[in-house]
């Protein structure tokens, strides 16, 4: 059976990717300043850029959650057509954007009974999305059912790991995940946080390191722990308008793994605006699920 692919905006998904395997995108809005645009996926040029130099000129940032009348919009021209839908959400843990779907696919179904249409709670952000979209396509172009498909993400999802640098503590102070005394003495001791996504999907800062070289490395001892290093591993490195970072982790990774397939892609405002400019990742398979 016929069956659509979307996720939501948070996912960072590579244009190109998105593109040839068809993946629809349920947009999500967000701010910098007086500007407001909505992000479906795809950023326009230089666009990212843009909300990174204005979050670094302190200008407020946000995005607002997608509601379940967005999720009833963007999936009713596919039930109409009695066409299926696996959708991957940003983590339930970070987001109400799963309870939301699962409240618009409720209300669809009122209109449409016969609509199919599956759910699945990433417990993943940004890239960690994507590479489950990259996981779902390949499961698809397998012959896959929906519902087998549904069930692999389910069952692997924890595999995914997260490591993540936060270089400006203020993003971390303003969404209340660290007092203000500690974002005042962590700044000037030039502490970095270092964050992972628990099995339950919520975020823990759970080390921290005195300047982003130490951090940056700390990450890399991370991934060599517990990555798979088979030859054609997936890595991506994920940054906030840090392409130093990123290339440095790049360089750091294939000296773990010189036969890894390493990638790098700019973090979008919708997960952008918790974390500031600066933050980076990697983000990788493990071989068993995080803990």
């Amino acid at each position: 059976m016929l069956y659509h692919i979307f996720t939501d905006a948070a996912a960072d998904l590579d244009p190109a990717f998105v593109l040839r395997e068809d993946i629809r995108v349920v947009p999500m809005v967000y701010t910098v300043g007086d500007m407001t645009r909505t992000y479906a996926g795809v950023a326009g040029e230089g666009e990212l850029e843009e909300y990174y130099d204005g979050q670094r000129r302190l200008l407020p940032s946000g995005t607002t959650q997608i509601n379940p009348q967005n999720y009833v919009e963007a999936f009713r021209p596919y039930s109409e057509k009695g066409e299926a839908i696996l959708y991957l959400s940003l983590s339930g843990g970070l987001s109400n954007t799963y309870q939301s779907s699962l409240m618009g696919v409720q209300e669809l179904k009122e209109e449409f009974p016969q609509a199919k249409i599956r759910c699945v709670d990433s417990r993943s952000a940004t890239i960690g999305i994507g590479m489950l979209a990259e996981a779902a396509a390949a499961n698809r172009a397998a012959g896959m059912s929906l519902e087998e498909n549904g069930d692999w993400l389910e069952a692997n999802r924890l595999r995914l790991r997260h490591w993540f640098m936060v270089d400006d503590l203020g993003f971390l102070k303003r969404g209340g995940r660290i007092s203000p005394a500690t974002a005042v003495v962590g700044a000037a001791l030039h502490i970095k946080p270092i964050l992972k996504i628990q099995p339950d999907g919520t975020l823990l800062s759970f080390a921290k390191k005195r300047g982003p070289r130490a951090a940056m490395d700390q990450l890399v001892s991370y991934y060599k722990e517990t990555g798979i290093h088979e030859p054609g591993e997936r890595v991506i490195i994920t940054h906030a308008d840090n392409p130093e970072a990123a290339r440095y982790l790049t360089e750091q990774v294939l000296l773990v793994n010189p036969r890894a397939v390493v990638t790098q892609t700019l973090l979008t405002p919708i997960i952008g605006c918790h974390v500031g400019p600066g933050m980076c990742a990697i983000v990788n398979w493990g071989p068993e699920d995080r803990d």
